[in-house]
């Protein structure tokens, strides 16, 4: 506008001098010569004006678009888990949030798939189709986003009978309303929060093939379930984050905690609960206290987390199975609360990282199998560094094919007491070296060798993961591609 009346002031000091050149020459024919100039310059300053305007709106629509645009981006992203500014330098190269085909309703689809192969001691080699999954998320407001993940694991149909004879089934699906950037309502079928590494499971962002031993038997993963929380960023600064996710579950299966078997089976897996009085309740809070210290790390996070489950108490013979052919399980116990505990470091600076994550489970006496208390500890701690050998670049696996290719070197310890109050074959250690090649962020082949062993007296473990000898060990190969 102020150009606009620049303009016109022009054009007013331009009719003032012409007014001037007609009144000195006196005629008429000059005033009518001279209102007929002012009529023309007056039309041209309009139309030019006019489109102006026109450039101006168009430019303006096109400037909101785009940052709409961008804001439902980074609002997929975020719920997704891959804010390039709030997550790991790992996860900011390896990103879980896929947007390979974007719809005009603002969806994105995407996943990953991971196939394996391991030779382990006693146990009958295998190639295995793992796990394919496919991620459908859709923007539908600002405020508003629906994800859901559909995972299909070992070349299933629908379903096998046993443990890895395959699957087909929704892993998640949860609508966000978002109320403040600190206050995000969640509702449906969610990831369980109380270990870090169950909400970054994703094969493509981690280094090795098998994933931890806790990670298995005291916060098994991939563990979801259905119930309504809040997340949100709570603080961040330039200098510091702390972000948080709680929520509210069904109360889980404390009947099938095993000291064999671990925790595991406490998920529901869909199942409905059997709990009428209870329910169950899981946290994790983040804490990011050296943003500005770069000196220190490019990334550092700290992570609390924890899982409580109350039971019921239950008297006589109980037909836990379903089945008639079976006999039925007493119980003489009393109402309770399962609870883990869990803790996770995450440290990267330039090409070397660390993880770590310990966790900790107590179910007392109760509706346990066998209605026995039990007691759980283990933890990992993995250390890697990514490199690059120049010599490999002019090889069809160089950077004459591949902008940045990376070789990752990674070692990692695992250990795991499903029984802490007897020394048993429950007791499992294991160490695992890896290395992996990754021609493309979303793409892996890794190369694994595991030791195993047990310090106990008994010979073997129960333990599905290793061998039936007290030693063993094992070569792992997958290749793990998101899109």
């Amino acid at each position: 506008m102020c150009g606009a009346k620049a303009k016109w002031w022009g054009l007013f000091g331009c009719a003032l001098a012409l007014s001037a050149c007609a009144v000195a020459r006196g005629g008429e024919a000059g005033m009518a010569d001279l209102m007929a100039q002012i009529q023309a310059m007056r039309e041209a300053y309009e139309s030019r004006i006019a489109n102006l305007e026109t450039q101006v709106k168009t430019l303006t629509s096109q400037r909101d678009t785009a940052v709409r645009e961008t804001k439902i981006q980074e609002g997929i992203d975020k719920a997704l888990g891959s804010d390039p500014d709030r997550t790991p330098i790992s996860e900011r190269f390896f990103s879980s949030a896929s947007t390979s085909v974007r719809s005009a309703t603002d969806m994105t689809i995407g996943g990953y798939t991971e196939f394996t192969y391991v030779d382990r001691g006693d146990t009958i080699s295998r190639f295995d189709q793992l796990r394919t999954i496919l991620e459908f998320g859709a923007q539908l407001h600002e405020n508003i986003q629906f994800y859901m993940e559909l995972e299909y694991e070992h070349g299933a149909v629908i379903s096998g009978p046993g443990t890895t004879e395959g699957e087909l089934e929704l892993e998640q699906a949860w609508v966000d309303f978002k109320v403040l950037d600190e206050l995000v309502f969640r509702a449906g079928q969610i990831l369980v929060p109380t270990s870090r590494y169950n909400l970054y499971h994703e094969a493509w962002t981690n280094n090795f093939v098998d994933r931890p031993l806790i990670s298995r038997r005291i916060t098994p993963t991939t563990w979801w379930e259905e119930g309504v929380g809040f997340h949100g960023q709570l603080l961040d600064t330039d200098a510091i984050g702390i972000e948080y996710e709680a929520y509210l579950f069904n109360p889980g299966r404390a009947d099938r905690i095993s000291v064999g078997g671990g925790l595991r089976s406490l998920r529901l897996n869909g199942d409905a609960p059997i709990y009428d009085s209870k329910k169950a309740g899981a946290f994790r809070v983040a804490f990011e206290p050296a943003r500005s210290a770069s000196w220190l790390a490019d990334h550092l996070e700290i992570g609390i987390g924890g899982y409580f489950s109350g039971f019921d108490g239950a008297k006589g013979l109980f037909d836990d199975d379903g089945d008639p052919n079976t006999p039925d399980v007493y119980y003489n116990a009393d109402a309770g609360t399962v609870q883990i505990w869990s803790a996770d470091l995450t440290f990267e600076r330039g090409d070397f990282g660390f993880r770590g994550e310990a966790a900790m489970a107590h179910a007392p006496a109760g509706r346990t199998v066998g209605g026995e208390g039990q007691q759980a500890f283990g933890f990992y701690t993995e250390a890697y560094y990514s490199f690059w050998p120049s010599f490999i670049n002019s090889t069809p696996f160089g950077k004459d094919t591949y902008k940045d290719p990376k070789l990752v070197a990674a070692v990692r310890f695992d250990y795991v007491d499903l029984a802490l109050d007897n020394f048993d074959q429950r007791d499992l250690r294991r160490l695992t070296l890896g290395l992996s090649y990754r021609p493309i962020p979303r793409t892996v082949f890794k190369f694994d060798y595991q030791m195993d062993w047990s310090p106990s007296t008994r010979q073997g473990t129960t333990l599905s993961e290793s061998g039936a000898n007290d030693e063993t060990d094992a070569f792992l190969f997958s290749v793990a591609v998101g899109f």
